[in-house]
């Protein structure tokens, strides 16, 4: 395999700077050295990348379905679930409280575990939630 990169930036400094290698380490690794970023920066930027497009960025994610191509999309039983975490939250019910009482009514987590406080907390903070007003509900 031969890898060539070509970076031609206004924020770096000097002539624009040749890569040529037949290593995918050796290429971030000059990349890295070049900007002065991190293999966590590469993923974080990666990452965030795959939200703004709304495709499959992690494990799974409450609320969200994904399909074969990797795009996510609403699961609206599970959004509204969400929208009574938050209004029990907003009652001054606690996360475990929360927890309970979905548990108390048969409510299993994304994977068909028990829904842990943990859980209400991250999903309750997702701003990913928000994009579920970009679809139409079926």
């Amino acid at each position: 395999m031969r890898i060539v990169v070509n970076i031609n930036d206004d924020s770096i400094e000097g002539d624009p700077v040749l890569i040529e290698t037949t290593s995918l380490s050796d290429a971030i690794s000059s990349l890295r050295e070049i900007g002065k970023i991190t293999q966590s920066d590469i993923m974080c930027a990666f990452m965030e990348d795959k939200k703004e497009r709304l495709q499959k960025y992690t494990s799974c994610i409450y609320g969200w379905d994904v399909d074969k191509e990797g795009n996510m999309k609403p699961n609206w039983e599970e959004q509204k679930i969400i929208e009574s975490m938050k209004a029990m939250r907003n009652k001054g019910y606690s996360y475990s409280k929360i927890a309970n009482t979905l548990d108390s009514m048969g409510i299993k987590g994304k994977k068909g575990g028990r829904i842990s406080g943990n859980m209400i907390k991250r999903s309750i903070s997702n701003p990913i939630h928000e994009r579920a007003l970009e679809f139409t509900e079926n």
